[in-house]
């Protein structure tokens, strides 16, 4: 499993770093939050806040928190109200407005057995003016989504 998103996490990288080098920028900072449907199927609803940055040494800071919340329509009023995991940044790579933050979850109150698993999540900062498109996100892929709510900053 590791391996696996090592390889993937290097594979992207790769491709980021090949795109043309026009006014592109390596991306140092990530900050933001936003609410998407990661697993619409299920009725899940998740929050994602991101604090990431690269120190003075090029190294990945920051922390992530990722909620979810179950919605049952099938039995009203019975779900999760919330599945926190809180994420330590080890990761932070991207150019211009697209960013790939990686980390490891260190605790969560719900399933400590979480704690341990690599998470890492695409960003496209759209920008913030009213005729920008939504800001997007995706979960372990480079496919993306736009957010329903919320707003990432990518520089």
């Amino acid at each position: 499993m590791k391996m696996r998103l090592t390889l993937k996490l290097a594979a992207v990288v790769t491709l980021l770093l090949a795109a043309p080098a026009r006014a592109q920028t390596l991306v140092t900072e990530v900050r933001g939050q936003g609410t998407d449907f990661f697993f619409p199927d299920e009725a899940e609803q998740d929050h994602i806040s991101i604090s990431a940055w690269l120190d003075v040494d090029g190294n990945a800071r920051g922390s992530i928190v990722w909620t979810t919340v179950v919605h049952r329509f099938d039995n009203p009023g019975r779900g999760t109200s919330g599945y926190p995991w809180y994420i330590d940044v080890t990761d932070l790579v991207g150019i211009g407005n697209t960013a790939i933050v990686r980390g490891v979850v260190v605790y969560s109150p719900q399933a400590p057995e979480d704690e341990g698993t690599l998470v890492w999540f695409t960003i496209v900062d759209n920008g913030s003016g009213a005729a920008d498109s939504p800001d997007e996100i995706g979960l372990g892929s480079l496919s993306t989504a736009p957010l329903m709510i919320g707003n990432f900053t990518v520089r």
